[in-house]
């Protein structure tokens, strides 16, 4: 018999008291808009058809956090609700923390965003079948450097040199099992294809110039500067309490493993609630500036929704937030500006809109351009009428599905954390656009009613 679980969460109400002060200023949206919030966000979450294990939100207006609500559990098997403390592995949310440590080295003038990185990395990084075009750190964080994602991508091992990994060749192909073969797409092509071995690149290349393991590193560069608690390697990065508050991520199956709404939620991942993290296999052994990609620069970050609105909040200040600078105006401007968009041209595309869902990018950032189309189709983020325009990134892993979107210019943002899938996926696409129906419903309801304070 499926456990029964209470829903939790917090009110907007609750939150002047419980967290207010300098780190997280907050503003009521009306208690009529935040009772429908709250209601309309428990709803999705606890829905029967596709229900959620956890769900944490946080919605940003004009630079104030105006909302944030928890409910569903951290841990379905422990009986522990979500909240304000909850870390999450949030996927590729990750790459734009990542990006943020990157870009203060190239303030610093440490990194050319247009060298040859084969400069920073001790070894010549090359597509075999573009030999002669050098891969810049540009290219790299706007996904145009013509690498590709294997399989066993998550396979890094302290052993093995990121230089190594990306000389495999695929057993059955003879192929690189890293590069895109066709020349057409080649680095000179500038052609967008989103991968996560971009980031393990990125990261190696964090640990060459700064002589610092990666974690370590981005820990020093934003974690604790803005006093956030987490890290992309829990072993190390967080302290033995902290795992209590680490969530559990979930998919539901049935007895055959099969997705089943009315099943069992079944634990995915490598995070337990309340259970330290297995270390890295040898990583006493491992020789910084090797293979950062060992540490998930991609999609490893445990941290929390309310930590991630304060790094929101920062962005939208241009790198500054309580007298604490992490970058500067115009790094962050550069982040946010166009490094590829799609040229719409089906018969000779510049790049893979991995189902219509990329059509912009910039430097570790998505730009949504509020583009509506049908389901499975188009990168409208506010609600079916559009009218939501900005910068970010989304996420999805292990039954987990997280969302870092924030407009630069009216200072508005949307946050979302979802712990575990209790359905298929494809049973529940979007409307109106490539987000899932849960994403759309999430997106929708804290566009209406904590940015526009819609509440009829």
């Amino acid at each position: 018999m499926m456990k029964k679980w209470t829903i939790a969460f917090l009110t907007a109400s609750m939150l002047v008291a419980g967290c207010g002060g300098g780190n997280n200023p907050t503003e009521r949206i009306s208690p009529q808009a935040s009772k429908v919030l709250d209601d309309e966000l428990a709803a999705v979450q606890s829905d029967p058809a596709h229900p959620l294990a956890s769900l944490a939100v946080l919605a940003v207006r004009g630079n104030a956090v105006v909302y944030e609500g928890y409910f569903g559990q951290r841990s379905v098997d422990k009986d522990l609700p979500a909240n304000a403390d909850t870390l999450y592995r949030i996927a590729s949310v990750s790459k734009t923390m990542t990006s943020i440590g990157f870009m203060k080295l190239v303030e610093q003038g440490r990194i050319d965003l247009d060298a040859d990185v084969s400069t920073y990395l001790g070894f010549s990084l090359r597509n075999p079948a573009a030999p002669d075009d050098a891969i810049t750190s540009r290219m790299l964080l706007s996904h145009t450097a013509s690498l590709r994602d294997p399989q066993d991508l998550l396979g890094f091992t302290v052993e093995q040199s990121l230089e190594t990994a990306l000389a495999q060749v695929d057993s059955t192909s003879g192929l690189p099992s890293f590069w895109a073969n066709d020349t057409a797409k080649a680095p000179s092509k500038a052609f967008f294809n989103y991968a996560n071995v971009n980031f393990a690149v990125v990261a190696t290349i964090i640990e060459r110039v700064a002589q610092q393991r990666f974690d370590l590193y981005m820990k020093q560069a934003l974690l604790d500067p803005l006093r956030i608690k987490g890290g992309y390697y829990p072993f190390d990065n967080l302290e033995s309490g902290d795992f209590d508050n680490l969530a559990t991520l979930y998919r539901k199956r049935d007895s055959e493993g099969v997705w089943d709404a009315e099943g069992a939620w079944f634990a995915q991942g490598p995070d337990r609630t309340g259970e330290p993290t297995a270390a890295i296999e040898n990583i006493d052994n491992y020789v910084v500036g090797s293979n950062a990609g060992i540490f998930g620069p991609q999609g490893s970050l445990r941290i929390s929704a309310r930590s991630l609105g304060l790094v929101m909040r920062m962005l939208l200040n241009q790198g500054k937030i309580n007298g604490v600078t992490i970058l500067q105006p115009a790094t962050v401007a550069l982040m946010a500006t166009p490094q590829w968009t799609y040229n719409d041209d089906t018969t000779a595309p510049n790049g893979d809109t991995y189902y219509d869902l990329f059509f912009q990018w910039g430097l570790g950032l998505q730009i949504f351009t509020d583009r509506g189309g049908s389901a499975a189709s188009g990168d409208r983020v506010g609600s079916e009428a559009g009218g939501f325009k900005g910068v970010g990134h989304l996420g999805e892993a292990y039954g987990l599905l997280s969302a870092f979107i924030f407009d630069p210019v009216a200072k508005d943002g949307l946050i979302y954390l979802m712990g575990g899938l209790g359905d298929d996926p494809n049973n529940n696409l979007g409307s109106y656009s490539a987000f899932y129906g849960w994403e759309e419903s999430v997106l929708r309801s804290l566009y209406q009613r904590a940015v526009l304070q819609i509440t009829d």
